[in-house]
């Protein structure tokens, strides 16, 4: 798989936070789209198929928890990676056991990120890319 035919949505209630992960995402070469809560994702995945989600899990209308079981039930074979700001083993845990890809704890370096959507896409990362921020 490339990163030009990588289609990535990001779900997260912060505009601030969606539109970084988008920018970084997109500089990165990857497709991506966003929505605003996991309601929201579930609409945009209806119309659209992904290779990987992104997602908080903390969210108004449908939580992240939700949202991947419901990307479970619609495409099985879209990865999921969410992430917390509500940094707690238990939770890690139990987003590891509903079948996330990974779980990564907010606030997480850019680096980690790519490198983590890198492994979980099996995409080499870029010659010279720059990390940080």
């Amino acid at each position: 798989m490339t990163r030009g035919d990588t289609r990535v949505l990001i779900v997260d209630d912060e505009p601030n936070m969606r539109n970084m992960l988008m920018a970084i995402l997109n500089h990165h070469g990857y497709k991506t789209a966003a929505a605003s809560n996991g309601a929201e994702a579930v609409e945009v995945a209806k119309k659209e198929s992904f290779h990987l989600v992104i997602s908080d899990i903390t969210m108004p209308k449908m939580d992240g928890f939700q949202l991947l079981e419901a990307l479970q039930d619609m495409t099985p074979d879209t990865k999921v990676i969410l992430f917390s700001g509500v940094c707690t083993e238990d939770r890690a845990q139990l987003a590891k056991e509903k079948g996330a890809a990974e779980f990564i704890h907010k606030p997480f370096e850019l680096a980690e990120l790519t490198a983590t959507v890198e492994r979980i896409l099996n995409v080499s990362p870029d010659e010279g890319e720059v990390h940080g921020a």
